[in-house]
């Protein structure tokens, strides 16, 4: 890589251009060089009416990036001994257990919760949708209830274990609630006593506190052509999405996981133990495992060669990214103060195009690389949906639904009922015949390209699976168990009977 010097250039650029079309009220975008700020961009304010700026010392919540800090601290409990990866987590549970629907569905283990494979959904029932907060947030400014309001709470599985990708905040909230078991400690004071005063963070929480509130920023909505305060929120499942901290704590936390764990002479963890967080545990396709990957925790990503650590958090009023360059000894922190949906959140545009620059990474596509492999495509072709369990299936229902494969025009052509692919996108063949991939129009994607894998059964050689976006697998469904046929039915079903009634009416005059 580019000495940080040579690319300020091309990354201010990047900024303005970012900032023109944004109305976030505030930013700060930093990189970290060894232990050191190598580049640092403020701008906007921390409170707009007040008019007081953005500073390295503004504190923001970097929402899901908690789960980093989080994995830090299950693994000094690992590192002592207290469990094994591979151990049921109900082992170790005197409530709130983890109850299967089957008692063929496997147990739920450690490594299920660190590679979000627990088949936990983003909500502890269906019935917690019509709870304040979804019994996971509270509103109010009393204390934050303690995590043991949620984790002593039994926990039904919406699929079974190891089957499915499925984020889950409640899965990495529980890691934090062990750490509370292991240490006999309260979660927010492990943290702070075991992470963040070791690594000098001294203005940093999982809540707000005396720590932070006199350097908080305040966090807005863009609404109706106006910014607007954000509702504020606080995490109950504070390991999941309470961490408060400024840009200058956070350089720590990276230099201390570029230098393998150690900073200002303590060792956080093992050199070894961060080498296995940072390995691929779980990924989509198989051809797709170095490039899209999860350790534990960490999201995993290749680009231009370069391997990249990385998470992302997003709240009510805030957004931030954590991106390392472990080969290169560096690492990207952005924060703003400014809620929004993921691909629109300048965050995540300016972690994508910011990365490109520091990787040397372009955006060049050449669609007639290889000729199509026909050969699979009568296989392939169909409709493909989530497997079983609703309530783990809510960011694949967020992204589509119901996918669809279909031959036009001497191409493949994936759709979905809304979303990026709702339209209609052209998969373009690789060097594997059972995966495609498809342009990114979008000088703020990471990736020129996203990828699509299909995968054969082991037993039929029959093409089974569908593996989209980075994480999610989909299964191979008939038509009449897609949402597409359940909805065309209901409508038969409406129309007919509404013609029945009318008839029955004619009949009864």
């Amino acid at each position: 890589m580019h000495d940080i010097g040579e690319l300020l250039s091309m990354i201010e650029t990047i900024i303005g251009d970012e900032l023109e079309k944004s109305h976030v009220p505030g930013l700060a975008v930093g990189i970290v060089q060894g232990d050191k700020l190598a580049f640092v961009k403020c701008h906007g304010y921390t409170d707009v009416e007040g008019k007081i700026p953005i500073t390295p010392a503004t504190a923001f919540h970097w929402a899901s990036i908690s789960k980093l800090f989080t994995c830090i601290g299950i693994f000094q409990q690992w590192e002592e001994n207290k469990f094994k990866l591979n151990d049921p987590v109900n082992h170790y549970l005197s409530k709130g257990k983890l109850l299967r629907k089957k008692q063929s569905w496997p147990e739920v283990t450690f490594e299920h919760l660190l590679t979000h494979t627990a088949g936990i959904g983003e909500l502890r029932r269906g019935a917690d949708l019509f709870r304040k907060g979804f019994r996971l947030l509270t509103y109010d400014e009393k204390p934050v209830p303690p995590l043991s309001t949620l984790h002593d709470l039994p926990l039904h599985l919406s699929s079974p274990a190891g089957k499915k990708y499925a984020y889950s905040n409640i899965g990495g909230s529980l890691l934090g609630f062990l750490t509370e078991i292991f240490s006999g400690e309260d979660f927010q004071a492990y943290m702070i006593q075991r992470v963040l005063d070791p690594l000098g963070m001294v203005h940093s929480d999982f809540d707000n506190s005396d720590r932070v509130n006199d350097r908080l920023a305040r966090g807005y909505k863009y609404k109706k052509g106006t910014l607007q305060l954000a509702k504020p929120w606080h995490n109950i499942i504070k390991p999941s999405g309470g961490l408060v901290t400024p840009l200058d704590d956070m350089v720590k936390f990276a230099a201390c996981l570029l230098r393998k764990g150690k900073f200002d002479g303590k060792q956080l963890l093992k050199p070894e133990t961060l080498d296995l967080i940072w390995t691929p545990h779980y990924w989509a396709h198989e051809s797709l495992k170095e490039t899209d990957a999860i350790g534990y925790i960490f999201r995993i990503q290749q680009l231009n060669g370069k391997k990249i650590l990385w998470h992302t958090g997003g709240m009510s009023g805030f957004t931030a990214t954590l991106d390392l360059i472990p080969g290169d000894g560096v690492a990207l922190l952005t924060e703003a103060n400014l809620g929004e949906s993921l691909h629109s959140r300048i965050t995540f545009r300016l972690r994508h195009r910011i990365l490109k620059v520091l990787t040397g990474a372009t955006d060049a596509f050449d669609p007639s690389r290889y000729q199509p492999d026909t050969t699979w495509w009568p296989d392939i072709k169909g409709h493909y949906g989530g497997y079983p369990g609703w309530l783990s299936n809510t960011r694949v229902i967020v992204n589509g639904i119901d996918f669809k494969v279909q031959e036009k025009d001497g191409h493949l052509v994936l759709s979905s009922l809304f979303g990026e692919h709702k339209n209609g996108t052209v998969l373009y063949p690789t060097a594997d015949p059972l995966v495609y991939e498809y342009p990114r129009g979008d000088a703020g994607d990471i990736d020129y390209t996203s990828s699509i894998g299909f995968t054969r059964s082991q037993k039929t050689g029959k093409v089974i699976e569908m593996s989209i976006g980075d994480m999610d697998k989909l299964r191979k469904n008939p038509g009449w168990r897609t949402f597409r046929f359940t909805i065309s039915m209901l409508v038969i079903i409406a129309v007919t009977t509404l013609s029945l009634l009318a008839i029955l009416d004619l009949f009864t005059r």
